[in-house]
């Protein structure tokens, strides 16, 4: 856990040992890729770029090798940061630089399905925006704990369900995907995804419509209570109408 004092020190601090690492490199300014499970240290890693004007190219844990390779060689990173339990894992890369619309700070990239995977390049006032316009939309619920179910490298989850809540001064838990039940996208377990809501204080989740299933049936079987949320967004597809009907009975 950190507080906000301990989270703008420890941004702070990796802004500046970021720099230095660029730089002594000779890689000023280059984009540097983040692959990571969801957690505090994913947050850091990737508000200390922003705070550094370093673009920040978030690796999706759903990309196969291939699509993984574009990404770094699409956006002309110069380094890889690799998460592990024993902290970070530099990896430098030799891909030649890349011409990016000025002020880009986020290289977001769409999941592929159509094709090789995009890479739409934000500027930090686009995300701003982005962030401020949401919070005079739903601000007013008054969420006080986001929990983050899809992968920090989603673009949804970055901004609505870590920026948003920090900008309201809220609370973001961030469970690993693989204590969601998310570990493996071929074999998820739903029992765990539900055990892990049930255990924490959250009162607001972003879903994709197969999550929103799971918490539809464990509500109606009793073992969430349809009252403690105050948001619920679903993306990333189309929900069944009968599913939406479901929930919207639950309330």
């Amino acid at each position: 856990s950190l507080s906000y004092a301990q989270l703008w020190l420890r941004i702070n601090d990796e802004a500046q040992r970021l720099t230095a690492l660029l730089a002594a490199r000779g890689a000023s300014g280059r984009p540097v890729a983040l692959a990571a499970d969801n957690g505090v240290e994913w947050v850091v890693l990737d508000l200390a770029c922003l705070l550094a004007q370093i673009p920040c190219v978030p690796v999706p844990p759903f990309f196969n090798e291939a699509q993984r390779f574009h990404l770094l060689r699409d956006s002309g990173c110069a380094l890889l940061c690799v998460g592990s339990a024993e902290g970070w894992q530099h990896q430098w890369l030799d891909f030649p630089a890349v011409a990016l619309p000025a002020g880009t700070c986020k290289i977001t990239y769409t999941s592929g399905s159509t094709g090789s995977p995009k890479g739409v390049c934000l500027s930090q006032a686009q995300q701003q925006r982005t962030v401020e316009a949401l919070a005079e939309r739903i601000g007013s619920l008054d969420v006080q704990q986001h929990l983050c179910t899809m992968p920090l490298a989603v673009l949804l989850e970055n901004l609505a369900g870590v920026y948003l809540p920090l900008w309201l001064g809220r609370r973001v838990h961030l469970p690993s995907l693989g204590s969601l039940g998310l570990g493996s996208l071929q074999h998820p377990d739903p029992k765990q995804f539900i055990a892990t809501l049930a255990a924490s204080q959250a009162d607001s989740l972003i879903l994709l419509p197969a999550t929103l299933a799971w918490l539809v049936a464990a509500t109606e079987q009793g073992l969430l209570p349809a009252d403690r949320w105050r948001l619920l967004a679903v993306g990333g597809g189309k929900s069944g109408r009968g599913l939406l009907s479901r929930a919207d009975e639950l309330g």
